[in-house]
């Protein structure tokens, strides 16, 4: 697959995302970035989570959760305070 890729690519420039990915494969300076975008990805993936709880936590907190609780009681009751 690589073989093919080069031959169709022709002379690969350095630098090149081909030429990263080709030295992350054989360990060379490539393997660094490529290791660090799967840690970033892996730390993001992770953080998805707490991101979701804090945002919940704060939407609870907030005047406007109540207010809109308080609507959306009201409406279900018919309350003719709440009618448009």
């Amino acid at each position: 697959m690589a073989a093919w890729l080069q031959a169709t690519l022709g002379p690969v420039g350095a630098g090149s995302l081909f030429a990263y990915a080709q030295s992350a494969a054989m360990g060379g300076y490539g393997a660094a970035i490529v290791n660090g975008v799967a840690q970033g990805g892996a730390a993001v993936a992770a953080s998805g989570p707490w991101v979701v709880e804090a945002a919940t936590n704060w939407w609870l907190r907030s005047p406007r959760c109540y207010v809109a609780l308080i609507r959306k009681w009201l409406l279900a009751r018919g309350s003719l305070l709440m009618k448009k």
